[in-house]
């Protein structure tokens, strides 16, 4: 269990802290379809410190949108995989754990 609360932290940090994802998809070619292409004309144009994140939520508010770009949303979804393993009694500790690792850790940065 104590991997998967890692794992889970690990996903957080490099989704909102870094720019990996980014990176990658334009290394992929994929940057047109994540639509990072637009992102970094807005950035341009309207407000150079917006993050993609915050690009996402303000352009396209759909729900799917509004559960990758929240922390605690992703924790939770992104943790049940994981409920099948452990059962679901112990849901509630891989996410409060995984939060509390990924907030400790971005406090440290």
């Amino acid at each position: 269990m104590i991997y998967s609360i890692f794992f889970i932290s690990l996903i957080l940090i490099i989704w909102f802290k870094s720019d990996a994802f980014i990176e990658y998809s334009k290394l992929l070619k994929l940057s047109n379809y994540f639509k990072i292409d637009e992102w970094e004309e807005f950035k341009k144009t309207i407000d150079c410190s917006t993050s993609y994140h915050t690009f996402l939520r303000l352009k396209y508010p759909k729900f799917i949108v509004k559960l990758i770009t929240c922390p605690i949303c992703l924790s939770v979804w992104l943790s049940i995989p994981f409920i099948f393993v452990f059962g679901i009694i112990n849901c509630p500790i891989i996410i409060i754990s995984s939060l509390f690792i990924y907030y400790g850790l971005v406090k440290l940065m």
